[in-house]
This record gives structure tokens, C-alpha cells and sequence, in this order.
């Protein structure tokens, strides 16, 4: 299949190449350092690098990681070899402690085009199931990380909510990103479904955002767990929560799939449109 770029698209694959260019230069300085070394001090070169914050800024933004600390710290994740799976993820001790217990409950996060979340439920042993586009979804985490037994991905098909049901019964946490893109691939929507399927079955729902400090540390910031709560009014909490801390953010609106038009096809069936009733 032939791809006709327009003349913007052109530059901005250009500025990309120079962008990705401009970063594995700096990486391959540091090639005889550990990944956690390289990180750093290439972290540090970037932070006072005029011509990447320039390159970085003629680059498409999307979503929240369009900030610079979280566009740095992706570049660095994506091409420091190894450092991917050495990384450090501060947990905070709400989400500890939920991870450790037995008991089953619902993360919700919006897309940030990390996986932390699932290093860290996969590092500390803790079974999950990921509801998210299926076979693509898990082609890109085993890419970035090695989740072993630990991942269970659900994707938008008729035995999701089957399968949803068995994972709470055998004790998972449940992840999943609630946002969702518009017809031009903008996320500006959040669904809040999910929420009315915890309460169903009284699971607990935290709330979890990956934040990198100026220092380009990662942390995990967690809200909950919440019991209970009416789904709109808790999904709008966690927008206003995301936006109070750390130094993404987003613009979105609640609504569920069959309340908006503006979706590619593929959304508003399978798994979420079985959700619509909370």
C-alpha cells in the first residue's frame, strides 16, 4: 500500500528522524556506562540541550505525554538498550498494599503510552488482566517487557465480559485506560463503564497516574481505593485529580460510547458496550 504524506506530515517525519537522530547520539557517548548511568546523564545533557528542545517542539504532541519531561523520558526509555527492564518505579503504598493482598480490584488510568503499571503489577508477582485491543496490545508490552505469567490481556470481543468476570473471581486486578480517541484520533473522551462494573462487584477502584520528576525519576501516583461511587461523578474526580499534580495534562469529557458519534467504528462494541449499564 502506497502512503501519500502530506507536506506537514513530511516535515514532521523529518523532525522525528532528526529528533531520534539528535538522542542516540547522545546515548552512544555514554555506550560503555550502565543503562541506569546513560539515563541520567543523557537526561541531564537533554535538559540543557537547546536543539532538542527545539526539534522536540516542531514534533506532533499527543495525549499526555506531550509535556517535555514525559517525551524525554519515552525517547530515552525507547533507545537506551536494556533500561527498560532496570528502571526504578516509585509505588506509592495505597497501590502497594492492594498489589500485595489477594483480593481483586479495578486501576484505572488514561493512556500515557507507558507501561508501568504493568511492570509493576508483573515484577511483584501480581496476576492482572489488561482490558485493552488484544493481540496488538500484548505484542507491544512482551516488546517492552518480559510480563511473564503475570499479564492476562482481554481484548473488545464478545467473551470480554466473560472473561472480565472470571479474572475478578480468580482474584486479578483489573486494568485499563479509560479514555478514547474522537474520528481523527484525539483522545477527548472518558468512558466511565467501568466504574459502574466495580461497583457490581464491589471491587475497590484507585486511580493511577505515572508522573517523571525534573530529576526524570518515575513515580506512580495513586488515588484510592473508592467503593461505591457513581461513575460520571468518579470519572470527572479523576480528571480533576490527574490535573492537580504532576505536569501532564489532560482535556476530556465524560461520556460514554453510545452518548457520542465522533468514535472510529471499532469502538462502542464488544466489552465496553456491554458496560453501558452501570
Amino acid at each position: 500500500m502506497n502512503l501519500v504524506y502530506t507536506v506537514g506530515e513530511k516535515l514532521h517525519i523529518r523532525v522525528e528522524r532528526l529528533l531520534v537522530t539528535f538522542v542516540k547520539g547522545r546515548i552512544e557517548k555514554h555506550k560503555e556506562s550502565s543503562p541506569q548511568d546513560t539515563y541520567r546523564s543523557v537526561w541531564n545533557v537533554l535538559q540543557r540541550s537547546l536543539t532538542f528542545r527545539l526539534l522536540l517542539a516542531l514534533t506532533p504532541k499527543h495525549g499526555p505525554r506531550r509535556h517535555f519531561r514525559s517525551r524525554t523520558h519515552g525517547l530515552l526509555l525507547k533507545h537506551i538498550e536494556g533500561y527498560r527492564g532496570s528502571l526504578h518505579i516509585s509505588v506509592p503504598e495505597n497501590l502497594r498494599i492492594l498489589i500485595q493482598k489477594s483480593d481483586p480490584f479495578l486501576a484505572v488510568t488514561f493512556h500515557d503510552g507507558f507501561s508501568h503499571l504493568d511492570k509493576v503489577l508483573s515484577e511483584n508477582k501480581r496476576h492482572y488482566t489488561r482490558i485493552a485491543s488484544g493481540k496488538r496490545w500484548l505484542e507491544r508490552l512482551s516488546r517492552q517487557l518480559d510480563p511473564g505469567p503475570y499479564a492476562h490481556i482481554v481484548g473488545d470481543d464478545a467473551l470480554s465480559l466473560i472473561a472480565v468476570r472470571h479474572a475478578v473471581e480468580d482474584g486479578h486486578a483489573i486494568c485499563a485506560a479509560i479514555d478514547y480517541a474522537n474520528r481523527k484520533g484525539k483522545k477527548v473522551y472518558a468512558n466511565p463503564a467501568l466504574i459502574g462494573f466495580a461497583n457490581r462487584f464491589k471491587l475497590g477502584i484507585v486511580f493511577v497516574k505515572t508522573n517523571v520528576t525534573q530529576s526524570g525519576n518515575v513515580e506512580l501516583i495513586c488515588w484510592g481505593p473508592f467503593r461505591d461511587v457513581k461513575p460520571e461523578e468518579c470519572v470527572k474526580m479523576f480528571i480533576q485529580l490527574f490535573n492537580s499534580v504532576g505536569v501532564t495534562r489532560v482535556k476530556l469529557a465524560v461520556r460514554r460510547y453510545n452518548e457520542t458519534t465522533d468514535t472510529r467504528k471499532r469502538q462502542g462494541k464488544g466489552l465496553t458496550r456491554r458496560l453501558q449499564v452501570s
